[in-house]
């Protein structure tokens, strides 16, 4: 105590020491009391706790070995060094730009109301989900889904192995690679190519601006409709039937390996069967008709009357002259008799 006093005086006079009462007056036993200020030239050091009930200020370092803790809070007009983690139970918050130049992670959820800028990766375990837009420069990389709730997009490409998942539009100039689905509420557009390894499925319409090509087109209850051409240039099969509104137009042959069945009229310039052709009903020739040889089970008509009853006709005209020429010739016969025995006579 001799020396803390006469340290006092010097840099305070003599009255400093009145300033100074010892513990035993106050009867404890190790207590000092200072009403005044305290100077120390050199080190203090507290065995225990250093308490105070004001501020506790430094125009150097203050340094811990172990934690530093504060009730309402830490601030500082410079920056916070950290050669381990920091760590925070509650929100980190800051007014500026939060710089990482190893790996930032967090296993909670991490709001940003402002841009976020990234020198390096921002790898996600759990996903990517944004409000606003999600812009990189670069490549936009996840291990899992990348969701954004507006624009997408990326100066590289975007990879993940989940989703890709957007509200409006994903824009990339790059590659978009995904090990699992790629959604979009409004559309996809791209001036490029689209390709698929797998199936490419919608619910809804595909359209294309220009040709569709496929190495092999398979459509379920609702079929194939074409405003336009259908071109096959290989054989067009179709397991039920085959309809055309206004007609079926062949430049070369049309084969049938069953029947070809027409419910109104079967028009062509040459007809050539090479086996048996049967006609259930009616034959119009407009023109001349050469058979080998026919059998008519029923009536054959020349103009509105059937052969046969001509021939029929025929057959009983010519009795009728046959008899009449029978009778004529006895008539003859029985002049001439007449004659010889009137001349005999």
């Amino acid at each position: 105590m001799p020396d803390v006093v006469s340290m006092m005086q010097m840099k305070t006079g003599v009255q400093a020491a009145a300033g100074v009462t010892l513990a035993e007056d106050l009867g404890g036993k190790s207590d000092v009391l200072v009403n005044g200020a305290l100077f120390v030239s050199k080190n203090l050091h507290a065995a225990a706790n250093l308490l105070t009930d004001k501020d506790v200020k430094a125009m150097g370092l203050i340094s811990g070995d172990s934690l530093i803790s504060a009730k309402d809070g830490f601030k500082t007009p410079g920056t916070v060094v950290a050669n381990g983690e920091i760590k925070s139970s509650k929100a980190v918050s800051s007014g500026g730009t939060i710089t990482a130049k190893g790996t930032l992670t967090t296993m909670g959820e991490l709001n940003v109301r402002l841009a976020t800028n990234a020198a390096g990766l921002i790898n996600a375990e759990r996903g990517m989900l944004a409000s606003g837009t999600i812009r990189g420069k670069e490549n936009i990389m996840s291990d899992k889904s990348i969701i954004a709730k507006n624009l997408l997009s990326s100066s590289g490409g975007i990879s993940t192995k989940g989703s890709v998942k957007a509200d409006k539009r994903i824009v990339a100039k790059q590659d978009i690679h995904t090990e699992a689905m790629v959604t979009a509420k409004q559309g996809f557009v791209t001036p490029g190519n689209v390709f698929a390894e797998g199936t490419m499925k919608a619910t809804k319409d595909i359209r294309a601006g220009n040709f569709l090509y496929a190495n092999g087109i398979s459509a379920d209850a609702k079929g194939i409709v074409s405003k336009g051409l259908i071109r096959g240039l290989k054989d067009v099969k179709a397991e039920g039937l085959v309809l055309g509104v206004k007609g079926i137009r062949s430049n070369v042959d049309i084969i049938a390996d069953n029947n070809v069945i027409a419910k109104k009229g079967s028009q062509t310039q040459t007809l050539t069967v090479s086996k048996s052709a049967k006609i259930l009903q009616n034959l119009d020739v407009n023109g001349a008709a050469t058979f080998g040889s026919a059998t008519i089970k029923g009536k054959l008509y020349v103009g509105k009357r059937a052969i046969g009853d001509i021939v029929s006709s025929m057959e009983a005209e010519m009795a009728r002259m046959h008899a009449e020429v029978t009778e004529t010739k006895e008539n003859l016969r029985r002049m001439l008799a007449m004659l010889e025995a009137q001349t005999k006579a």
